[in-house]
């Protein structure tokens, strides 16, 4: 098969799962990851054969796609800022709102030799980030899960950056001999099960839920939690930055207002969203 038959193949294939552009980019993805080939370079060998070996890695591909497998998972890698992280299905796929929490933390300029902690760090992209761009600074981070924690530490690994990981539930108490931490950041499970049926398959069927979902019954579980923790392990003036659910956020803020938090806010993300909530412990 030459490259333009596979470039239809998959335009083909996949026309009912995704627009085009999409496709496009996936095929650049793949091209990049198996052979890395650039699309450009995939047009001018628009007439050269595949050799088998490979053609069997996208026709792989492309039926894993077929099933709604997220590309990332195939791939097994994403990159986060300026960041390639490993990632498989313990661990949520990173999204671009994300690297706005990182972003803010990044514009706040965290002291030299501060102390930052990650909580529900998954593929540890948030504490990652920090430790390449706030080098600085130390970073602690902790799941609840081992699987996640070891694609943590084998992305700060690759990446060769120091991370602090240790395993914790953030529902329940934390280890008594973690020092104080000047800020604290969090992506928790904050999305009601009940909105799992509105949801692409790509995602439900395959992205781990408990780092994804929480009850209907209490969709502020993990902020409370949080809160609780902020409270005895901030510094005074110890700022956090915390990612939520868009139709969550102001009670996001009221908790921590209500527990004596100044300086909180909602910060909207790029898309116009209620997606942060920054607040500072007082002095």
């Amino acid at each position: 098969m030459r490259y333009d038959e596979l470039n239809q193949l998959f335009r083909d294939e996949l026309s009912t799962y995704y627009p085009p552009e999409e496709i496009r980019a996936i095929i650049r993805a793949l091209a990049a990851h198996y052979e890395q080939l650039s699309l450009i370079t995939l047009h001018l060998f628009a007439d050269k054969q595949i050799s088998d070996e490979v053609l069997s890695d996208y026709l792989k591909a492309l039926e894993m796609l077929k099933k709604h497998v997220p590309l990332q998972y195939i791939t097994e890698e994403v990159w986060f800022m300026d960041l390639k992280l490993h990632v498989n299905s313990h661990v949520l796929i990173p999204r671009p709102e994300t690297e706005e929490l990182v972003n803010l933390l990044i514009e706040a300029q965290p002291a030299p030799g501060g102390r930052i902690l990650d909580l529900c760090t998954g593929s540890g992209c948030i504490a990652l980030a920090v430790a390449y761009y706030c080098q600085q600074t130390r970073v602690w981070a902790t799941d609840i899960s081992t699987e996640a924690l070891k694609v943590a530490k084998g992305n700060a690994e690759m990446n060769k950056l120091q991370v602090n990981f240790f395993q914790a539930d953030v529902l329940k108490n934390f280890p008594e001999d973690l020092p104080k931490f000047n800020w604290i950041l969090s992506n928790p499970p904050y999305i009601p099960q009940d909105e799992a049926s509105g949801m692409a398959l790509h995602v439900t069927a395959f992205e781990p839920h408990e780092a994804l979902f929480v009850g209907n019954d209490d969709p502020l579980l993990f902020y409370k939690a949080i809160r609780d923790h902020a409270e005895q392990l901030l510094e005074p003036n110890g700022g956090l930055i915390l990612e939520c659910h868009e139709h969550f956020a102001h009670q996001v803020a009221s908790l921590f207002k209500q527990a004596g938090f100044a300086s909180v806010e909602v910060i909207a993300d790029l898309a116009g969203k209620s997606r942060f909530v920054k607040a500072v412990k007082p002095d």
